[in-house]
């Protein structure tokens, strides 16, 4: 059955660089997706770059630039084929660009999972 989960990251201030752990549900097997989206309205340039890891940083590095537009209806994701290992962790960053229309802002990064 696939499911999601989600990290919210706020990011403070401009050229910020935040840092972010998070732990998966036990009953996920496998990452099928990453899906990054932030509450600022913003021009269609990159806003921030994401990098993460699955499984405690054992696994390749994901990096995304987070771009927001305006009137979007479907965000599409990154698809990865990612297994997760049991009680895995997710360890990451946003490193802001210094673009942003208003600070602090939310950055929110979902999870399509598999168990």
């Amino acid at each position: 059955m696939t499911f999601f989960h989600f990290t919210t990251i706020i990011v403070p201030a401009s050229g910020e660089i935040v840092r972010f752990s998070d732990k998966l549900p036990g009953k996920a097997k496998l990452c099928q997706g990453v899906y990054l989206s932030a509450n600022t309205h913003h021009a269609t340039r990159s806003l921030a770059n994401v990098s993460l890891s699955f499984n405690e940083g054992k696994s390749q590095v994901i990096n995304q630039a987070l771009t927001v537009r305006q009137n979007i209806t479907r965000a599409n994701p990154l698809a990865i084929i990612q297994p997760v290992e049991e009680n895995a962790r997710i360890k990451g960053f946003v490193k802001d660009l210094g673009c942003a229309s208003a600070y602090p802002y939310t950055v929110k990064v979902y999870y399509q999972l598999k168990d």
